[in-house]
């Protein structure tokens, strides 16, 4: 049934309008088309779908390494992967999760199917894409694909932006390009020193 599903998922995503700049968020439909989620308390569970967009001359990815940020204190989760990959996890909210995929995927592409469950009244709240807390080797700062192209490292991505029951017309580029490289104190900023100590042992 889920294969079906994601199926339905890739054949929608065709017809999704190009992004100006790839982009991997959080959606309410397959194709990346609204980052506006309407998640009620009390209601019914809500779908979401974590979506690569293709743009900026990247047209498709072989995988991805992100987290997602800012749920709800209180709201549930369920995390499924596409299962079309080669491998994946799904601590979205946690730590991170990273999928691959033996061959190139086409943009736009479901990397996850989520589902939310209110347990809280919330309004314009922001989720957002953010780095994987464990970076191999350090220096990246922001949401992660792998490239198509062989023997090609992990290449960072924009932020991107999604809202919870809000009026505002959601904009998944407003977050901006982050920064890359070896010099961005990533990890003092970010976590506290008792993640980081984690890290090296």
């Amino acid at each position: 049934m889920k294969q079906a599903l994601f199926m339905l998922a890739a054949c929608i995503c065709l017809l999704a309008r190009p992004a100006g700049a790839q982009l991997i968020g959080v959606y309410r439909d397959a194709s990346g088309g609204s980052c506006n989620l309407s998640v009620a308390f009390p209601g019914p569970p809500v779908d979401a779908y974590v979506v690569f967009t293709p743009g900026g001359g990247v047209s498709g990815i072989q995988g991805a390494r992100l987290r997602i940020h800012g749920l709800p204190e209180g709201w549930s989760t369920s995390v499924s992967a596409n299962p079309s990959a080669a491998q994946a996890d799904t601590d979205l909210f946690g730590w991170g999760a990273q999928i691959n995929f033996a061959e190139c995927q086409a943009g736009p592409v479901v990397l996850w199917h989520i589902t939310l469950s209110a347990t809280s009244t919330v309004v314009d709240h922001q989720l957002r894409t953010d780095v994987h807390r464990i970076q191999p080797g350090g220096g990246m700062s922001c949401p992660a694909y792998f490239s198509c192209l062989p023997d090609t490292p992990q290449e960072p991505l924009s932020e991107a932006s999604a809202l919870l029951n809000s009026a505002s017309v959601c904009d998944p580029e407003l977050l901006g390009r982050c920064p890359t490289g070896t010099d961005v104190p990533w990890l003092p900023e970010r976590f506290p020193w008792s993640v980081v100590k984690q890290l090296y042992r």
